[in-house]
């Protein structure tokens, strides 16, 4: 009788150890993947501004929202003469500063906004 009361006791030991390993494997393969999407919509984030802006130069993008596939891309809003060898706007209508350049990226619908506008829902 005591020898059976430790099999099953092991072998609910087995059970939870199993089922911690399951759940634990399911969270990596989620957080993987989770990962793999994020870096595709930042790559076809900075891809549509630089399509549609191609002075665009050192672009960056951050995630703004997963369940919405937007993303926020920055972009250097210089560039450099050779010629002239002075720095100078290369977008037109951005006032000439040399700020950078904000735009949200919608990588669904494929719009893109200013940045400092809110995209419709």
């Amino acid at each position: 009788e005591g020898a059976g009361g430790g099999i099953e006791a092991a072998m609910r030991l087995v059970r939870y150890a199993l089922a911690a390993g399951a759940l634990l494997f399911g969270v990596l393969t989620i957080s993987y993947l989770q990962g793999r999407f994020d870096r595709a919509d930042l790559k076809k984030g900075v891809a549509a501004v630089e399509a549609k802006f191609p002075e665009a130069r050192n672009c960056r993008a951050v995630v703004a929202s997963r369940w919405r596939g937007l993303v926020t891309v920055v972009c250097d809003n210089q560039t450099r003469s050779v010629v002239e060898g002075e720095a100078r706007s290369g977008f037109a209508g951005r006032g000439g500063d040399a700020s950078p350049s904000r735009w949200l990226v919608d990588v669904i619908k494929g719009e893109i906004s200013d940045g400092s506008e809110k995209m419709q829902d």
